[in-house]
């Protein structure tokens, strides 16, 4: 088990955890609303920090995101006595896409962009960190991910610290995506309610800084136990009835064991999708009378931060005996039965129960305690057998090729980019003929790379920054999420174990085995795909795959 030591949340609303809970007790908004932001038609609402704390936070030498994940980081770090120097420590960067505001249409044209992993690197040297870091890229759960990541690696022994930072920023890439999708509220979004037009965006850094928990600390908050799955439905939109988040749920709170929690901090979107299913997902858990908590009203959807502001706001809440209202929410507007409340209410308990969901079909639970409580139990293996391995490299036959003369199952392989098509042929061969009769639930996805979605991502960025007008397109966009691609997959061969994306500043197969053995000693998984996939260039991939089955006891 391990315990939360310092946090931090950096927002337009407050640069302190303290300042950020102020400014929503008090009913304070990150949200603002514009038109033809940055040259994108039409009006949007988002969290957006003023040209002022721009100027305020921005680091020489460091872009716009490294500057906020820096302040955060530090800000955090003076509440402690850690080293960050330290052999010991680690880092995990959370974030969706990192520096993408400096990209561009061609690598010749771009500023400084550098890859999530060369991000979290930059990062990790503006703070004195010596240890290889590494990128949770896990959509919309990113945040929750890289926590359950720093207690696996804790729990391992690779760490006895781990410092967890989650950014993101308003950029036109992000922006243009979402409004591709339909997905934007041009006003203050109002999660749960019947008028609900869409999410809104928001620019955020927070930071969760972790230790491993003694058995008899009842001071610190601490994660009791927690869940990651994939619902293998659809790339895009939740299970309409919540099946996977309720699955997490059910893998994470123990009605039987477990005090109620004070609340249920709900990802909240306020989409009508996931709204619904979020709703289902508790109503069918028995849960529904619990009151619930969603922040995105207050500071927009922080993509890669969000996890992480939500859980430390909600910690510091409860901290305070209260529950923070559900702003903009006044008539329900989803089926599933759950107890929202604009209101600010009372809370004399010591828990709570996160929830999250993302695209590519994951979703993820958290318990959090102060008090001590009886954690899942460990693998007391984390041996494994290699079924099956695949290595493909370009140069050798096409990927197309070998999809259609091998594979030939999903005719939504050919609206594929090229690192999606890479991974999905690896990983369609590796499992051909080679997983043995299995529970769709055993089966769990851990792909790294260094260069995230990059083709993707210039092929999104050439649909809204050419002469011809703002055409984005969703399906493009979709694949600038390089977890997609794990979505892909669970809903062609029913995988719906754990599936997470990693990044990392250069190739290194001592950590992938760590974080790989991270997973299989905590998880409940008997066989995972894993290994190294990625395309920086149309005529420059490598993938290589292994199928593995679990030996515990």
């Amino acid at each position: 088990m391990i315990k939360v030591i310092a946090s931090n949340i950096t927002s337009p609303i407050g640069r302190t955890v303290q300042e950020n809970f102020d400014s929503v007790r008090n009913g304070a908004s990150a949200l603002k609303v514009m038109r033809d932001w940055n040259g994108i038609p039409g009006q949007i609402c988002a969290g957006v920090f003023s040209e002022k704390d721009r100027e305020e936070l921005s680091l020489a030498g460091h872009t716009w995101l490294e500057s906020l994940a820096i302040h955060s980081i530090k800000e955090a770090l003076s509440q402690t006595c850690i080293d960050p120097g330290g052999s010991r420590v680690g880092f995990i960067l959370s974030t969706t896409k990192g520096n993408i505001d400096r990209i561009e249409a061609t690598k010749s044209q771009d500023r400084d962009y550098a890859d999530p992993g060369i991000t979290a690197q930059r990062i990790a040297s503006g703070i004195g960190i010596a240890t290889t870091p590494f990128t949770v890229c896990n959509a919309c759960i990113s945040g929750i991910t890289a926590q359950i990541f720093a207690e696996r690696m804790i729990h391992l022994g690779r760490f006895d610290t781990v410092i967890v930072c989650g950014a993101d920023i308003l950029s036109e890439f992000t922006v243009a995506g979402f409004s591709s999708l339909k997905a934007l509220s041009p006003t203050p979004c109002r999660p749960f309610d019947i008028e609900r037009l869409g999410l809104n965006l928001g620019e955020c850094a927070a930071t969760m800084i972790f230790t491993r928990s003694s058995a008899d600390d009842d001071f610190n908050w601490k994660i009791v136990r927690y869940s990651l799955n994939n619902d293998a439905y659809h790339v895009s939109a939740p299970s309409p009835n919540g099946e996977g988040l309720l699955r997490a749920i059910r893998h994470t709170f123990n009605p039987d064991k477990d005090s109620e929690p004070a609340t249920i901090s709900l990802h909240g979107t306020a989409t009508m999708f996931n709204d619904q299913s979020e709703s289902m997902a508790i109503s069918a858990s028995g849960l529904g009378h619990i009151p619930i908590t969603a922040y995105k009203a207050f500071f927009g959807h922080t993509l890669g931060a969000s996890g992480i502001l939500e859980t430390v706001l909600t910690m510091k809440s409860i901290d305070s005996g209260i529950l923070l209202p559900v702003e903009g929410f006044e008539e329900m507007g989803v089926s599933g039965k759950i107890n929202v409340s604009d209101l600010t209410r009372q809370t004399d308990q010591t828990s709570f129960l996160k929830l999250i969901s993302g695209f590519g079909g994951c979703n993820g639970a958290v318990l959090y305690s102060k008090k001590c409580a009886e954690e899942a139990p460990k693998n007391d293996s984390m041996g494994y057998e290699v079924l099956n391995r695949v290595h493909i490299k370009c140069g050798s036959t096409p990927l197309t090729e070998i999809y259609k003369k091998s594979i030939a199952d999903n005719s939504r392989f050919y609206k594929m980019d090229t690192f999606s098509k890479l991974v999905y042929v690896t990983a369609a061969l590796l499992v051909k003929d080679e997983l043995p009769p299995h529970n769709p639930e055993d089966v769990s996805m851990l792909v790294f790379n260094k260069t995230s979605s990059i083709l993707a991502d210039r092929q999104h960025l050439a649909t809204f920054r050419n002469s011809d007008g703002f055409y984005p397109s969703p399906s493009v966009f979709i694949n600038t999420l390089p977890n997609v691609v794990m979505g892909e997959l669970a809903v062609q061969y029913g995988i719906k174990g754990e599936t997470s994306f990693i990044i990392l500043p250069e190739r290194d197969d001592v950590l992938i085995r760590d974080i790989t053995d991270s997973v299989i000693s905590d998880s409940p998984t008997r066989y995972i795909i894993t290994g190294w996939a990625d395309a920086s260039a149309e005529n420059d991939y490598e993938a290589e795959f292994e199928l593995l089955k679990t030996q515990v006891n």
